[in-house]
């Protein structure tokens, strides 16, 4: 009974649970700014980024056109080693229509950051 199982494997083809945006893993200043952006081609499905965060190549852009109301969903692993507890990574969304950064929040935001916002993009 495990021949047809194991055909069946064979002719099953794998499934990832993201596809990868883009192939491979992207570093340094490969969209470290609001100009060079990686578009996500469509934000309603799942996608991976493997990126390679430092401390002089601390931003990675993204854009995307979301719907109004839609929920956008991001996670951030890091190694899990005792040099990396003190960090802190943090997601901003911005785009017309939402509130304007407050002081607090800009506070907390690296300056190279908030020189790539667009007027009126809150």
């Amino acid at each position: 009974h495990i021949m047809p199982f194991l055909t069946w494997l064979c002719l099953t083809p794998l499934v990832g649970g993201h596809r990868s945006l883009p192939s491979g893993v992207t570093c340094g200043n490969q969209f470290n700014n609001s100009a060079n952006a990686l578009e996500i081609p469509n934000p309603s499905i799942s996608w991976a980024s493997y990126r390679i965060l430092s401390c002089d190549a601390p931003i990675f852009w993204l854009k995307g056109e979301a719907k109004v109301g839609q929920n956008l969903s991001f996670t951030v692993l890091s190694v899990l080693q005792k040099r990396f507890a003190p960090v802190r990574v943090s997601v901003l969304v911005i785009g017309p229509g939402l509130p304007n950064l407050t002081s607090a929040t800009r506070s907390r935001v690296l300056p190279e950051a908030l020189s790539g916002i667009p007027a009126g993009q809150g």
